[in-house]
């Protein structure tokens, strides 16, 4: 750690502890003084204002982001920030009035050395934000201005237009302001006069693009323009595509337009545009055809129209970062590389909400998952659950999955049926996965029994470690083996090692324990999950109880039983059978002592863990 930087960001100390803390932390050596999360209160305010307010003072960043500033704390700070040798001062998440704006304002005129200002997020209003805007031309060396996220409006944006021509910023950042056509158009007539500015970000707020366009073409000097989720008028996006090819931009952030101009409201957009061909077909010939863009960030793509970019884009003589916003519609922002595609991602799985109906797009998950890297890793597991497989386009996405290192693979609760099993079959053979969700989705006994007899006829090391799945079949017998779980049977005899079963559906007594006594060969299983349609059966307060039925639940409770307490190595941490658990061991006493031993045993286990 440099001695001249105090780094005190996320302590969240209170009063008395920061005061003290800063006390002990700052000497003359210290140049940079960050307390952000930390509560300034007046107190600590008026040590800190007569440190910074020092002639001879070596301290040149500053950052109070989120410390509670009182009225009165603030204006204190303030009044000392004309007198300092501040470079970089950042007080955003604080409330500031129209009364600790104006005192701020009056000290800016001073012309201390700040570089850097910002005041984001800080419940600035208008006046609070022309009185600022007016003692912007007083300073002198001041580059950076950040105001985000307040209540400007139109006054505080038209303030803020009227200092441009007289300022030396070159980065501008206004986005979050409900600013609308007067005062967006006003700040962007001016920053045309002025060469210097090379970055604006007006994101949500609304734009003329037409005014965007015109500024761009006549202002050859400008590199960075963000406009993400601005209210715009969609007739005007495509001759702006058209004109960014040939600017001098470098990085374009433009990701939830609005196509709604009203109302007077910012909502959450769910981004399509870029979906559509003709706009998807303008943003590849931008970043194909210019020679400046380096970095660009728009909304949801499907994976399509991805890997399509990754072949277009092979070629390119530059290095260009594309940022997908809301990547498979989870709210996350993934990085794409090109020339040499590569995907960033900031979990360490594939998941994807977006309905999969075009078996073109599912192809591609394969070639997605394997081009992704988290934390320089590449990916183990993928989400692709609850999003309207078919059977169609789940076998186009297995047969591009074969031969992935892939550890875990959801694909529960969609609508493929049998027709997958012979591509699940071929995946799982060429990818050794260790987890396998099924559960929930149109596979019925016969597509069940036919994937697991690959396992266990011809090749059990092959077989998930880790499986969930769920039973449909007509036959509602409640004393019926199923198939499925004799060939689960036949699995476990070929010494495949099961840790986890998770499963649903169509379970009687009889099938729990014919899998359950095979479990015991090689006891490594730690998590057991069975939830069975037998429960509807006994859903009222007091349901009768067949004593045939309990005879058969009395069996498979001893199987289970003497797997979790009487077997040696078994290791079961995680049990659940709520019909069993829940209902039947209350009406047989030999039962409900096994439970309790069952109980125990597992609680013992998951403390060892």
């Amino acid at each position: 750690m440099n001695d001249n930087v105090v780094d005190a960001s996320g302590m969240q100390m209170w009063n008395a502890m920061t005061l003290s803390f800063v006390k002990e932390k700052l000497t003359d050596k210290v140049t940079y003084l960050d307390l952000s999360t930390n509560h300034v209160s007046l107190e600590c305010a008026e040590y800190l204002s007569k440190y910074i307010g020092r002639k001879d003072s070596s301290l040149i960043g500053l950052s109070l982001i989120n410390c509670h500033l009182t009225v009165r704390a603030s204006k204190v700070i303030f009044e000392a920030i004309g007198n300092s040798n501040l470079i970089e001062f950042y007080v955003d998440g604080n409330i500031l009035p129209q009364e600790a704006c104006e005192i701020l304002a009056k000290s800016l005129q001073k012309n201390p050395p700040l570089e850097v200002l910002s005041l984001n997020g800080c419940n600035i209003a208008s006046e609070g934000g022309v009185a600022i805007a007016q003692s912007l031309p007083s300073l002198t060396h001041l580059i950076h201005f950040r105001i985000e996220s307040n209540n400007l409006f139109d006054p505080g944006a038209c303030a803020i237009a009227k200092s441009i021509r007289n300022s030396t910023f070159q980065y501008l950042s206004v986005a979050d302001n409900e600013i609308w056509l007067e005062g967006t158009n006003a700040i962007i007539n001016e920053i045309a006069c002025v060469p210097r500015v090379k970055s604006l970000d007006i994101s949500y707020n609304t734009v003329d693009l037409e005014v965007v366009t015109a500024y761009i073409a006549k202002n050859q000097q400008f590199e960075e323009l963000a406009i993400s989720g601005c209210k715009i008028r969609i007739h005007q996006l495509p001759p702006f595509l058209d004109k960014i090819v040939n600017s001098n931009l470098k990085i374009l952030i433009m990701d939830g337009f609005d196509q709604n101009i009203l109302p007077v409201s910012w909502p959450k957009i769910h981004d399509k545009i870029f979906t559509q061909p003709d706009y998807f077909e303008q943003l590849c010939n931008i970043i194909q055809i210019s020679q400046s863009l380096v970095d660009v960030r728009i909304g949801y793509l499907d994976p399509g129209q991805i890997m399509s970019m990754a072949s277009a884009f092979s070629t390119l003589d530059r290095d260009v970062t594309l940022s997908i916003q809301d990547f498979g519609r989870t709210g996350n922002c993934w990085v794409a590389k090109f020339p040499n595609f590569e995907l960033l991602s900031p979990t360490d799985m594939l998941k994807w909400n977006e309905a999969v109906t075009s078996p073109e797009a599912a192809r591609n998950f394969g070639p997605l998952f394997a081009a992704t890297k988290y934390k320089n890793f590449t990916l183990k597991s993928m989400d692709i659950s609850a999003v309207s497989l078919n059977d169609q386009c789940a076998s186009k996405m297995l047969m591009g999955m074969r031969n992935l290192n892939i550890d875990i693979l959801d694909l529960s609760s969609n609508n493929f049926g049998d027709d997958i099993v012979e591509q699940l079959i071929q995946m799982c053979s060429s990818c050794k996965l260790r987890d396998m969700r099924l559960e929930k989705t149109r596979l019925s006994e016969i597509g069940l029994t036919n994937f697991l007899s690959f396992f266990a006829d011809v090749k059990p090391e092959c077989c998930p470690k880790e499986l969930s799945f769920s039973v449909v079949s007509e036959d509602k017998n409640p004393f019926s083996v199923h198939g499925v779980f004799q060939i689960l049977s036949q699995v476990l005899i070929q010494g495949v090692e099961i840790e986890s079963l998770c499963l649903d559906g169509a379970i009687t007594p009889r099938d729990v324990k014919i899998f359950v006594d095979e479990l015991m060969r090689k006891p490594v299983i730690h998590e057991l999950s069975i939830e069975t349609d037998m429960t509807q059966d006994y859903s009222s307060p007091d349901p009768p109880i067949d004593q045939e039925i309990l005879l058969q639940f009395k069996d498979a409770c001893k199987s289970i039983h003497k797997l979790i307490c009487k077997t040696e190595g078994c290791k079961m941490r995680d049990f659940k059978y709520p019909l069993l658990t829940e209902i039947f061991i209350y009406h047989d006493h030999e039962m409900m002592e096994m439970w309790q031993e069952i109980d125990a045993k597992v609680e013992q286990n998951l403390s060892k863990k």
